[in-house]
């Protein structure tokens, strides 16, 4: 398996998922890729609801969640908890 990051891009506007997504097909058609299938391709974000949203309901394509971000939410999490 190979992995590629493509761009990182500053988004001025909203970060609907709307608006991820048209940014995201953008990019996609900019490589040429936009039409890869599903097996082929998925896309590791955080859990943030909008990419959540923008991936999987608008592209239909396949998302990884981020470790390092679930790690440093668990380890967020554990600081905040009471010891009692």
């Amino acid at each position: 398996m190979k992995t590629f990051t493509l761009d990182t891009i500053h988004i001025t506007d909203r970060h609907s998922a709307e608006n991820t997504a048209i940014h995201i097909k953008e990019i996609l058609s900019s490589f040429e890729i936009d039409h890869i299938k599903e097996d082929y391709m998925s896309f590791t974000t955080d859990e943030a609801s909008n990419m959540m949203k923008t991936i999987r309901e608008i592209l239909d394509k396949r998302s990884l969640k981020c470790f390092a971000h679930m790690l440093n939410t668990i380890m967020k999490n554990s600081f905040k908890c009471d010891p009692k």
